[in-house]
């Protein structure tokens, strides 16, 4: 036998219950050898006995097929990947603004169509009457025929009605 089937047998042979104490020439040949569970006669035990494997998940001690979990034919630490584990919560929005996007194009439709001409507005005359007070002997200033002239408070009210132009107190 080679040594790297010593290795093999002593798991071969406990993973079906078998110690190689008192086996005769397969014991003779393992005794040099450690196996996990198993003391051999000349040694002393001073550790623990070793925990299962990880894919072990029925805890007895056989490679069993449903225990190939990523089904590649191998009894691993491949084989224990737990389930993926829920997505956590998304980050904090950051205070500073992403950089600004390119302009987008810029598109100009056709001129539309003239619209109809609307109606003439009606012209209006605006009539203001100006209150002014005057004194016993004020004139007032009104523009007749273009010319600026002097005239009682009464006679500026005339002139206004014949379309006259106010332009103030006469000094």
């Amino acid at each position: 036998m080679n040594r790297a089937s010593k290795g093999i047998f002593p798991l071969l042979l406990l993973a079906f219950g078998a110690s190689h104490s008192g086996c005769g020439e397969l014991g003779a040949f393992l005794a040099g050898t450690q196996v996990p569970g198993v003391l051999n006669n000349a040694q002393e035990a001073t550790d623990g006995q070793n925990g299962l494997a990880c894919w072990d998940t029925n805890g007895n001690w056989l490679a069993d097929p449903e225990e190939d979990v990523n089904e590649d034919g191998f009894h691993n630490a491949e084989d224990c990947q737990g389930a993926d584990g829920a997505d956590g919560a998304d980050g904090a929005d950051s205070e500073v603004p992403g950089p600004e996007g390119p302009q987008g194009e810029s598109i100009i439709g056709p001129t539309g169509l003239t619209g109809q001409a609307g109606t003439n507005g009606i012209t209006t005359t605006i009539m203001l009457t100006i209150v002014v007070i005057t004194r016993p002997g004020d004139q007032l200033c009104v523009v007749h025929n273009g010319e600026p002239i002097c005239v009682s408070p009464e006679g500026a009210d005339a002139h206004l009605r014949d379309g006259d132009e106010y332009c103030g107190r006469c000094e």
